[in-house]
């Protein structure tokens, strides 16, 4: 099985929340804190939200997320389910058009089956 239902909103609510879900399920924290935490992020850098392209560069640089490039050009596009056989083994948020998702050990943790939509970068996450 490639994907397993996973909510980690304190009160599991369905909302447009995959990068806190995202990071709270990699770095195994609090939903709130991180949620906290990108807010506070956000701010100090004077950015324009934390799911704009340019934080998310910024915050996996900040923590210890390593990019693992994978579609070159010409290349057929990976969908997350052949990520996930890729991969089996560590932590990574895939980046998919307009959604992030968290994987670990070849299992993509979201609130909906993703595995389908295309991955256009990996990011392996390394912690402290």
């Amino acid at each position: 099985m490639v994907y397993e239902f996973k909510n980690p909103h304190p009160d599991n609510k369905s909302v447009g929340d995959c990068v806190v879900r995202a990071f709270t399920i990699t770095q195994e924290k609090d939903y709130l804190e991180v949620r906290r935490e990108l807010n506070r992020l956000n701010r100090e850098w004077n950015l324009d939200g934390y799911k704009k392209r340019k934080f998310l560069k910024k915050y996996y640089k900040e923590k210890g997320y390593e990019r693992i490039s994978i579609n070159e050009q010409g290349m057929p596009k990976l969908r997350g389910y052949e990520v996930a056989e890729l991969y089996p083994k560590g932590t990574y948020i895939l980046n998919m058009r307009k959604h992030l998702v968290a994987m670990i050990d070849g299992i993509i943790y979201d609130t909906w089956n993703s595995s389908n939509k295309v991955v256009y970068n990996i990011y392996k996450y390394k912690g402290w």
